[in-house]
């Protein structure tokens, strides 16, 4: 196993922020079990590789702070083009309150972020491709409504904003 500490030092925070997809959409079944494990890959389990690599140096410290960047897509899913992703981002954050009710008492604190839509290149496509689907999946509850209203109306965060 790696060790980070002669090259880094204490680590205080760690920011775990990489995500992203790139399967096919369809639903669940239109992915092949090779594109599950990319979807995984990308979104879960470096989180949990990057935790078990530096967090043991904060426990001992006795402070730290976790940040995992989860995804609207955890609570919100668009069963038709990102299942995958979904999935993944929701088990990070299953994974993220896991962890912060082991670690939390050893003076490490753990924190789920979920930001809702951001204009990227993918997210655009898909508004414009699925906005019908956006829109039914946001009826659910009044603030999935407000994102949806957002998104299909192309009033959406741009990197920049964030």
């Amino acid at each position: 196993m790696l060790t980070p500490r002669p090259r880094l030092g204490d680590v205080d925070i760690i920011v775990h922020m990489l995500g992203g997809s790139s399967a096919a959409g369809g639903g669940f079944a239109a992915l092949s079990e090779d594109e599950w494990d990319k979807e995984l890959s990308l979104n879960l389990f470096p989180a949990v590789r990057l935790d078990r690599l530096l967090v043991r140096d904060m426990v001992a410290r006795g402070c730290g702070v976790v940040v995992h960047v989860t995804s609207i897509q955890g609570v919100m899913p668009l069963p038709e083009s990102t299942t995958a992703y979904a999935a993944a981002k929701a088990a990070l954050s299953t994974y993220s309150k896991s962890i912060a009710k082991e670690i939390s008492s050893k003076g490490i604190r753990v924190v789920r972020v979920s930001p809702g839509w951001i204009a990227t290149e993918a997210s655009v496509r898909l508004a414009e491709r699925k906005p019908v689907l956006i829109w039914k999946a946001a009826r659910r509850s009044s603030w999935m409504h407000w994102v949806a209203f957002r998104l299909v109306g192309r009033r959406i965060l741009k990197r920049s904003q964030i």
